[in-house]
């Protein structure tokens, strides 16, 4: 869809004109004879399972303001259809184009203006290339207020009032790099048969530049420059360029912009050096997935082709280098550094890519004692409420085994203390946060064998022992009070969502703003005074599922189960409320381990007088500056977007 509409626009003084309505990068603009800074809307476009936007004839027209009130940028799937795992992961938005924000796909820019006399905001998502319209429909002001929430390597903001424009990666840098790979005369005929190998290339000849005969290998049906990026890829295939010279944080951070270049560069490094093979990527192009259909660039069809297939047990090589330096690492508090140099990178493949698994899958993460910083916790669990608001930190999805309950939601947000029963009035299923804990059970890993131990029979043996909930130290227990300062407070909200020193080093969003001297000191100095807590963390865990229990019953029964799974299981985030007479517990085990747990815990529950209900939960949607949104020297508490849930 063209990003122009002929639309009816309103002068200052009332009158009616026609005018035709432009986009681009920069936001609408209406070209007409008079000025003009409102228009109407009588059409939608909302797209369809492909993705491709469908025209829709309003039952009323809308007066929207043409200055937008807040512009983002995020990766959005413009087509194809969209995984119920996706789909499951949001709740039901206008026209569902929640479900197709990705980070994994091209970048789209995300306008928001304001409707004259309504509630309802005028949301227009246009495609960063060429501002082909993909989007255009009045949407609830939750859901465009959810664009402020998001959490993207490639969010870029502006919103009235506010500039934050934190370009992180530049796109010359990383196509400097490309050209590398581009230019120059035709590869030999060796280089040429090694990497086709065995797949079928008809009509193959050598042609006068390495551009022009590497381009007969790359499908043609693919999108140009994405073609480009796929010829600079096997023209590092066939040259003798080393990138080792490079540090591997950098290199990743420069070729953010190339999206399946980077993608398909560094897994190439890693199974070469980590699985000492080679990807036959030419059979891999032309290969066809379980339907049949061609072989695409974009994430979800090549990676179930390479992940899934020869290449799965890349995974577990990734996780035993990560916890090989996780075993040494784990002796000292955690630090804002990389246990492997980029010197010592520089000495050997096998090195810089560690030093580059290390960077990208092992972060810090932390919490403060959130109560002796003038915060409480509620946790709503029901089946309303599922947009985020102000005060929101996470959303998830529970599915439960038995009885199957459909769109039962957990909805933990922070509240200034003393607000508690404000919030709770208006959640009918709210509950207020006792304690809550959460962290990693590294040494549960056997990095010998590259698995996860065995549930000890220990666990099962301690479900109906009883323990005083005073002994569960957790992130709202009592103590001295923490005070900080706001450029502080941020340092605390990047720990809570996770802090990867790659991050730091390099000075990147959001980190370009606040050196690794402060960040340090920060939090060694929060450390030692007793008030936070931090732990390296694996940043991915697939060889883990997580599920939930939801517990009720006498406190020191619900304590005794929280403290039987606390060091048992790989990761565990706990909930008790009401006084521990309830609890959530969300952990991550081994798949192995799932039906050992269904058949032994509710027999064992119900000898202890415990109600159980468990399942599975959807990836949650967590917001990443809760604590920075709702700080104005002093915590802030906004059920604006709550109430307008309830009552749009």
């Amino acid at each position: 869809m063209p990003g122009s509409q002929r639309v009816k626009a309103r002068t200052d003084a009332g009158e009616t004109i026609d005018c035709t309505l432009e986009w681009s990068k920069d936001g609408p603009f209406l070209t007409c004879e008079k000025q003009i800074t409102s228009y109407y809307q009588t059409i939608a476009l909302l797209p369809n399972d492909n993705g491709e936007p469908i025209t829709k004839q309003l039952r009323k027209r809308y007066l929207v303001r043409l200055k937008p009130i807040a512009r983002y940028e995020y990766g959005y799937q413009s087509c194809g259809k969209v995984t119920n795992e996706i789909v499951n992961m949001y709740p039901p938005a206008t026209g569902s184009w929640m479900n197709r924000l990705s980070i994994g796909h091209d970048r789209a820019i995300f306008f928001v203006q304001e409707i004259i006399g309504e509630q309802k905001k005028w949301l227009t998502v246009i495609s960063h290339t060429d501002a082909t319209i993909l989007f255009s429909s009045a949407v609830a002001p939750y859901e465009a207020q959810f664009l402020s929430y998001r959490n993207d390597p490639w969010k870029e903001v502006w919103i009235e009032g506010f500039n934050d424009h934190k370009y992180p990666y530049d796109e010359e840098d990383a196509w400097q790099f490309l050209n590398r790979f581009i230019d120059g005369s035709s590869p030999d005929w060796n280089s040429i048969s090694a990497l086709v190998k065995d797949a079928n290339i008809p009509d193959f000849e050598m042609k006068d530049t390495l551009r022009e005969t590497l381009g007969q290998l790359v499908p043609t049906y693919w999108e140009e420059h994405i073609r480009l990026q796929a010829i600079a890829f096997l023209g590092f295939l066939v040259s003798d360029q080393d990138v080792f010279d490079i540090d591997p944080l950098k290199l990743n951070n420069m070729l953010w912009p190339t999206g399946i270049f980077r993608e398909y560069f560094l897994l190439e490094l890693k199974t070469r050096y980590l699985l000492q093979t080679r990807i036959p990527w030419i059979s891999v192009f032309a290969s066809k997935d379980s339907k049949g259909h061609l072989f695409s660039w974009r994430f979800q069809d090549w990676s179930s082709v390479l992940y899934q297939n020869t290449y799965s047990d890349l995974f577990d090589e990734e996780l035993k280098v990560a916890f090989k330096h996780l075993k040494s690492m784990i002796k000292k508090r955690p630090r804002i550094e990389i246990a492997i140099s980029a010197e010592e990178a520089a000495t050997s493949g096998r090195l810089w890519v560690e030093r580059l698994i290390l960077a990208t899958s092992i972060g810090i993460r932390g919490d403060i004692y959130y109560k002796r910083a003038g915060l409480s916790g509620i946790l709503y669990i029901g089946k309303a409420f599922s947009w985020p608001f102000s005060n929101t930190d996470w959303i998830i999805h529970l599915s439960e085994k038995t009885p199957k309950i459909t769109e039962t939601r957990a909805h933990f947000m922070f509240v200034p203390r003393g607000t508690e029963q404000e919030v709770i009035e208006v959640f009918s299923d709210a509950y207020h946060v006792h304690n809550h804990r959460r962290h990693m059970n590294h040494n549960l890993f056997d990095v010998r064998h590259g698995v996860w131990k065995d549930l000890p029979e220990e666990l099962f043996e301690e479900i109906g022992k009883k323990v005083s909930p005073s002994k569960l130290n957790g992130f709202f227990s009592d103590g001295p009070s923490i005070t900080f300062s706001k450029k502080e407070l941020q340092v605390l909200q990047y720990l809570k969502t996770t802090i990867y020193p790659s991050m730091v080093i390099e000075q990147e969003p959001p980190f370009d703003h606040i050196s690794k001297e402060f960040v340090s000191e920060v939090l060694g100095r929060f450390s030692k005074r007793g008030e936070l807590e931090m732990e390296y963390r694996l940043t991915s865990t697939p060889s883990l599922i997580p599920m939930y229990l939801i517990i009720e019953g006498e406190p020191s029964r619900v304590a005794g189960i929280i403290d039987a799974l606390d060091k048992r299981v790989p990761t565990i985030s706990w909930y008790t409320l009401d006084d521990a007479r309830a609890a959530l517990i969300i952990f991550r085990i081994a798949s192995r381990h799932e039906t050992i747990l269904e058949t032994r815990l509710p027999p064992l529950c119900e000898e202890a007088g415990v109600s159980l209900k468990m399942g599975r939960p959807v990836k949650p949607n967590s917001m990443s500056d809760t604590l920075t949104r709702i700080w104005d020297d002093g915590w802030t508490l906004d059920l604006t977007g709550l109430l307008e849930q309830r009552i749009l």
